[in-house]
């Protein structure tokens, strides 16, 4: 045996074992041993690892049956994906006729729509070489490269070109927000693409996942990245841009060709080495894409990102857009808002970009306006209107536009309106009532009133200065007296006038009545009508809406900045008007009131007295000389200070309302109190550069005659102070006698009382301590725009209070504030 023994090799170097020493004779019992560890190791192993299999079976099986019962998500329905779409602003090319998209609203997310035939075949084959070569064979999931990624999860042994996820899950995972790291979500999900590719085929899968895949910067969808990085639609792109895109799916921050543009470019190469090795491009077209040089868009920096800024006009539709969405579909404000940054809307701007451009022109440089050189400049606002509702127009601020959806002082901005209110609450009411014609006159001497107990005389004139001598109603408005139109609103009632003003004129922001710091206010009184010292006072929009009925005859048209709003599949949601019809319209006022208004206006600018005659004769507007204009300015502010500097008027083509002043109220240097004058004459010339000079139609129902200036009657023989003036056919006053009294000592005598029975004369003031009465009937609703265009059926109020009064007029209860002019 030992001789057996000692012939043996050895096992490690194949020697024989007799050359050796006797001890190594004993080795193989511990080969044994080791044997047999190693054995029972392995079999424990083994057993580890069935118990391990059968039990993560069974509790995958348990898992999977759970989540199955338990998930609701499976039935995900492809029209009725919840995504984040943008929304676009689109503005009229008058040259081409052509829509142009000019703004986006989106949140995080910008996204649009495209369908699948409008998406290149390239970035087809682009996404499913780099993210899923085996997406038209499997069912949803593809089990070898989930089985590799599970495996390639603990031991890397598997290249790195895609992950687990097919173009199915990684779908499904956008659709449901399902990003929970877990065991059960990639059960869920893995059960949930099973179950969508059972009723939607590839083709749409691809499509979908093509147009909510993540592309950084904001970016979802191959459409919002086509325009972010290269300007161009998605159908305009070649192979290598599809490949830079796509490339952008795996890290879409590291990939990002704005932030990375080197990393973006080696992704690139990846995508494109996939695709030729896949069989989805030639030789050729990979090397014509790998030598093609990417030059992203010039104006897509990440600048611009941050610092886009949206002009005026598109700040005020967005704004318009969510007040419509709020009052005509009856959402929250919030959800409005979240509407067009999320729903894909499509929003028609009524904006004229000529208009526009020449309104921002002036207002971007703040040169066009007189400067007091101080760290503080004042500011002002400007809205310029047609003359059926479309606002075509708008500035909110002197000086270069920073930011985006800021305050606007020409539609935010509320301020007291001064002697421009005068037309809508005082001469347009009275002549519509027939209270006053054209040359009605009126002493120009203060009332006396009774205020909280006091006497008092008012109202002041500027500089408080009264002539006491008659006035009439044109020379009154030309030179804005406050006296005039203080006793003109006594003879029509305080109450009527507001109501007009609001009800006719669609002054919302007039205050009724309002507590506010245990104070009572109201705009419903003697200051706020007469002379513009309103509680809170009015928008720029507002007087601008208002002024139109003294241009198109007397037709109040609803303002627009926009014709209507689309979904995103071209549903009307609003719509405000059509092009060229205009919005939804009511009368205001009879056509010949209307047209009287207009020509008492346009002495403002034209009299030689007339407060906005710097329009022309200061050169703001030269070649304006032949094109009728008229207007009206207003002033507000205490002891003749001027804070609030306004001015409203129009030609036979646009109307345009600016206000002047300093943000936080305070009086304006004299200096610059011309301000609002100089950004309504600029901005109206650069608008009309290109237009005829030409004159407002005549109304039919107004003839013109001459009165005496004098006694506001018509000319007799013996008037020597004689000027031609508009009357309404139905209104004509008496002829004078050539007796002139000043109103103050008595009524004025007509030549002729036949004349004056058999053509209505407007009833002189009658003395008289009454105030106006409380009673006074409130103005009747406004007819539909198709109303006649002769006479209102308005009835007037009751004759009120002397305008010759010298007893005073109590002012009303003390409880109620009342603000000065």
């Amino acid at each position: 045996m030992s001789d057996r023994i000692s012939e043996q090799h050895d096992t490690s170097t194949g020697a024989p074992r007799s050359d050796r020493p006797d001890r190594k004779k004993q080795r193989p019992k511990g080969v044994g041993v080791t044997l047999k560890v190693l054995s029972i190791i392995g079999k424990v192993l083994l057993s580890a690892l069935l118990i391990m299999v059968i039990t993560g079976s069974i509790v995958a099986g348990a898992m999977t049956i759970y989540i199955m019962k338990m998930d609701k998500g499976t039935d995900i329905d492809l029209g009725q994906m919840n995504l984040n779409y943008t929304s676009f602003l689109y503005e009229k090319d008058d040259v081409t006729g052509e829509w142009v998209k000019t703004e986006e609203y989106h949140g995080q997310e910008n996204r649009t729509w495209v369908d699948f035939d409008q998406i290149p075949q390239y970035m087809k084959d682009a996404a499913v070489a780099i993210e899923d070569q085996r997406f038209y064979q499997h069912k949803g999931v593809d089990w070898k490269r989930t089985i590799g990624a599970m495996i390639n999860s603990f031991v890397p042994i598997y290249g790195g070109r895609q992950g687990g996820s097919t173009i199915t899950q990684q779908l499904i995972k956008n659709l449901t927000d399902d990003t929970d790291v877990s065991f059960s979500r990639k059960i869920r999900e893995i059960m949930r693409a099973l179950e969508f590719e059972k009723t939607n085929n590839k083709d749409d899968i691809l499509c979908a996942y093509l147009n909510t895949i993540a592309l950084g910067s904001g970016c979802h969808g191959v459409q919002a990245a086509a325009n972010k990085y290269f300007g161009k639609d998605v159908s305009q792109l070649n192979l290598a841009e599809c490949a830079s895109i796509i490339g952008i799916t795996k890290y879409p921050t590291r990939y990002n060709p704005l932030l990375y543009p080197e990393n973006n470019k080696e992704r690139q190469l990846t995508v494109l080495a996939e695709m030729l090795r896949q069989g989805k491009i030639s030789q050729a077209e990979y090397d014509e894409a790998v030598a093609y040089p990417l030059e992203f868009n010039p104006s897509s920096t990440l600048e611009e990102d941050v610092t886009h800024v949206q002009s005026w006009y598109s700040d005020m539709v967005f704004e318009d857009v969510v007040d419509s969405l709020v009052e005509e579909l009856g959402y929250d404000r919030k959800y409005a808002q979240t509407m067009l940054f999320t729903q894909g809307l499509r929003i028609y701007s009524a904006v004229d970009r000529d208009a526009q451009a020449a309104v921002e022109e002036v207002y971007s440089d703040p040169s066009n306006f007189p400067s007091i050189k101080a760290a503080s400049e004042p500011q002002s606002g400007i809205v310029v209107m047609d003359y059926t509702g479309r606002i075509v127009a708008t500035a909110g601020a002197i000086g270069e536009k920073t930011d985006t959806r800021v305050f606007s002082r020409a539609t935010m901005a509320k301020r007291q309106t001064g002697s421009s209110i005068k037309p809508l609450t005082t001469y347009g009411p009275a002549l519509e009532f027939d209270k006053i014609t054209y040359s009605t006159v009126y002493p120009d001497e203060p009332l006396t009133i009774k205020q909280n107990g006091k006497l008092t005389k008012w109202p002041p004139n500027y500089n408080d200065r009264w002539s006491y001598e008659n006035v009439t109603v044109q020379k009154g408005l030309e030179k804005s007296l406050n006296t005039i139109s203080a006793r003109i609103l006594e003879d029509i009632g305080i109450d009527a006038s507001f109501d007009f003003a609001k009800d006719r004129f669609h002054l919302d922001s007039l205050i009724d009545s309002e507590e506010i710091n245990g104070i009572t206010y109201t705009d419903r009184d003697r200051s706020p009508l007469a002379l513009g010292g309103m509680t809170k006072g009015l928008t720029v929009l507002e007087m601008t809406a208002a002024f139109q009925t003294f241009g198109n005859g007397g037709l109040y048209y609803e303002p627009y900045s926009f014709y209507r709003v689309e979904d995103a599949d071209g549903n009307v949601l609003i719509e405000k008007a059509k092009e060229g019809e205009g919005s939804s319209a009511s009368r205001t006022l009879s056509s010949d009131t209307a047209y009287i208004m207009n020509r008492l206006m346009t002495q403002v600018v034209d009299g030689a007295s007339g407060t906005g005659r710097e329009i022309r004769n200061n050169g703001y507007w030269p070649e304006s000389k032949g094109m009728e204009i008229f207007a009206k300015t207003g002033t507000s502010g205490a002891d003749n200070d001027s804070t609030n500097v306004w001015i409203v008027g129009g030609t036979p083509y646009y109307v345009a309302g600016v206000w002047y002043g300093f943000d936080t109220p305070k009086a304006l240097p004299k200096s610059i109190v011309n301000g609002a004058k100089y950004g309504w004459a600029k901005s109206m010339r650069g608008i009309h550069a290109d237009l005829e000079n030409i004159k407002f139609p005549a109304d039919d129902s107004v003839v013109m005659r001459t009165y005496c200036e004098d006694s506001g009657l018509l000319a007799g023989n013996s008037c020597t102070h004689k000027k031609l003036g508009y009357y309404k056919k139905t209104n004509i006053p008496g002829v004078c006698n050539g007796i002139h009294k000043n109103l103050s000592d008595g009524a004025l005598n007509d030549e002729s009382s036949e004349l004056a029975s058999s053509t209505p004369a407007v009833s002189q003031p009658e003395s008289s301590s009454q105030e106006v009465s409380s009673s006074s009937p409130a103005v009747s609703e406004a007819p539909s725009s198709q109303a006649s265009e002769s006479q209102s059926s308005i009835e007037p109020p009751a004759s009120s209070s002397s305008s010759t009064s010298s007893q005073p007029v109590d002012s009303g209860s003390s409880s109620i504030h009342r603000p000065a002019a």
